[in-house]
């Protein structure tokens, strides 16, 4: 018989991948925010002009993170931190 392990039960490095992968997105999208095309939509400029908002996503992901206890999504938050 094979045992489950359930979620809470997970290593902190084996917690919070989506928190994760949002961190390294917003960490793109901060970094990058000059190389998105402003053609369809001029999704470029509305970029630009909401780019201060995405700390307030990076302190929503910190919580998330915290709140999970997951410490790759906390090293993962250092991408967005460092930019």
């Amino acid at each position: 018989m094979e045992a489950t392990v359930p979620w809470w039960g997970r290593s902190v490095w084996a917690r919070g991948r989506v928190c994760a992968a949002f961190a390294v997105l917003i960490a793109g999208l901060l970094a990058f925010h000059r190389v998105v095309p402003n053609s369809v939509g001029r999704v470029g400029s509305l970029l630009e002009t909401f780019l201060p908002w995405l700390w307030l996503v990076v302190v929503a992901l910190l919580g998330l993170a915290l709140l999970r206890r997951s410490a790759l999504a906390l090293v993962a938050l250092l991408l967005p931190a460092a930019v």
